[in-house]
């Protein structure tokens, strides 16, 4: 599998540079949510997680993500090795080329947090590959060998820790 990674090709043709947001809280112009309070307990653990994590970021920051809220957005081309469709179904790797929206991001919510802040980490990338019939794939990792968690509610515990 190595070399059918380093056979691949990455032609970046155009770059947009952005701070994306595409998360806007249904309270964005209030005070950050108690998280600690029993008022949260009868929401669904993944509304929590949005509002711990919000409030980790000092927000909510109108027009931002929880997470991740600072990226930069790459567009291109991604050509798999040719040996690609022989060992996957996959369908971004049985073609010759798809078009590509890449982002690279922070962690945390904060907007501005600089590039080398701790608090950044760990980083963060999202792959789009557009297919036929406006389908498309994503790919999204983290810079990080696993994850602290392994349960959404473990993770909301967590959060809470923090």
């Amino acid at each position: 599998m190595p070399a059918l990674l380093r056979s691949a090709s990455f032609r970046i043709t155009a770059i947009a540079l952005a701070v994306l947001g595409s998360y806007t809280s249904a309270n964005a112009q209030t005070a950050a949510p108690d998280v600690s309070s029993s008022s949260t307990s009868n929401k669904p653990v993944t509304e929590q997680i949005v509002d711990s994590l919000t409030k980790l970021a000092g927000g909510p920051h109108a027009g931002y993500r929880a997470n991740h809220a600072k990226g930069v957005v790459t567009i291109g081309e991604f050509v798999p090795a040719p040996s690609a469709a022989s060992i996957t179904k996959a369908a971004h790797l049985q073609r010759t080329a798809s078009k590509v929206t890449v982002r690279f991001s922070n962690a945390s919510g904060v907007p501005n947090i600089p590039d080398a802040n701790g608090n950044g980490f760990p980083k963060g990338m999202a792959i789009r590959f557009d297919l036929p019939k406006g389908v498309s794939t994503d790919v999204v990792v983290i810079s990080t060998n696993g994850f602290p968690v392994s349960t959404p509610e473990d993770f909301l515990s967590f959060l809470k820790a923090i």
